[in-house]
């Protein structure tokens, strides 16, 4: 009996480790599947991944190739784009009710903000995590909770597109570190929960850069849409990139203007010195005398 209970055990144990060796030399491609299908059904929209490569003893997950659609109603194939994001994770953390994220830090993003007539596709991505229903209490206590610490965006740039006048315009997106992640009133932070506050936080920050160099009719309608889905701080930040650039194309055409001014002066300056240089050579050079002083001098020869 002793011995079958033995063999048992060792069989038992064998599976386990086995189980072990094998989801350890899988953790990239579970990783992949998982930011896939969890980035589609938390965004809405189309989420894949080329690769992650996980470093355990250290806690770390590379993500490489991330690519997300745009939501439906606009043609751009993708709304973010990046190259490799790096994150850290407490891997005390991962069997506890809270996973800590220590930092995540995204390196060189391409955004898209497309515009389809008012809207565009990052408003309406917020706008669609915003309106999902909210969790009940009991639900959210069920499921493991998300800590991040820090999350930063550096050496991005924000492409415009459906604004022909701007032609597909690129503009620098500003550094972007997001520190306070944590709900103010206490409750549990799910994966939802952070994505909405770095979409909403991204937002802001993409329509702040966006709005130096749009036409006026799009900074206004981007406001609106700001307010409606961001709050007044991302209205704020694209009412002032719009009337900053207002201000510098005024400040342009009125350098032009007297620069156009200052060229003619000169050119009249110009005309009536050479008017009487050409007098004074006339009247040095033989035989060069001015117009009317010729007609004097064919009356006399008559």
């Amino acid at each position: 009996m002793k011995k079958k209970l033995l063999i048992a055990f060792v069989v038992v144990l064998v599976v386990i480790v086995a189980g072990g060796l094998l989801v350890y030399s899988n953790l990239d491609k579970i990783i992949k599947v998982g930011v896939e299908k969890g980035g589609t059904m938390v965004l809405g929209v189309s989420t894949t991944l080329e690769g992650a490569t996980v470093d355990v003893p250290n806690g770390t997950v590379g993500l490489d190739g991330l690519l997300l659609g745009s939501p439906e109603g606009f043609s751009e194939p993708g709304m973010f784009k990046l190259g490799h994001a790096h994150t850290t994770v407490d891997l005390g953390s991962i069997r506890k009710d809270e996973l800590i994220i220590r930092e995540v830090v995204i390196d060189g993003p391409e955004i898209t903000l497309e515009f389809d007539g008012t809207r565009t596709n990052w408003g309406t991505l917020l706008e669609n995590l915003e309106s999902e229903p909210k969790q009940e209490e009991a639900r959210k206590k069920s499921q493991k909770s998300v800590r991040v610490d820090r999350i930063v965006f550096s050496n991005g740039k924000v492409r415009i597109a459906g604004v022909p006048a701007v032609g597909g315009a690129t503009v620098p997106l500003p550094r972007l570190e997001i520190t306070d992640l944590a709900p103010a009133d206490g409750t549990v932070q799910t994966v939802g929960g952070v994505l909405a506050d770095v979409v909403r936080s991204l937002y802001t920050s993409v329509v702040g850069a966006a709005g130096s160099v749009l036409p006026l009719e799009q900074v206004q309608a981007l406001g609106q849409e700001a307010l409606a889905v961001a709050g007044q701080a991302a209205q704020a930040a694209t009412e002032a990139a719009g009337a900053a650039a207002s201000a510098a194309k005024d400040a342009a055409g009125s350098a032009a203007e007297a620069a156009k001014d200052a060229g003619a002066a000169a050119a009249g300056a110009a005309k009536s010195a050479g008017d009487k240089a050409t007098g004074l050579i006339r009247g040095v050079l033989p035989g060069g005398k001015d117009e009317p002083a010729e007609a004097d001098g064919a009356d006399e020869g008559e």
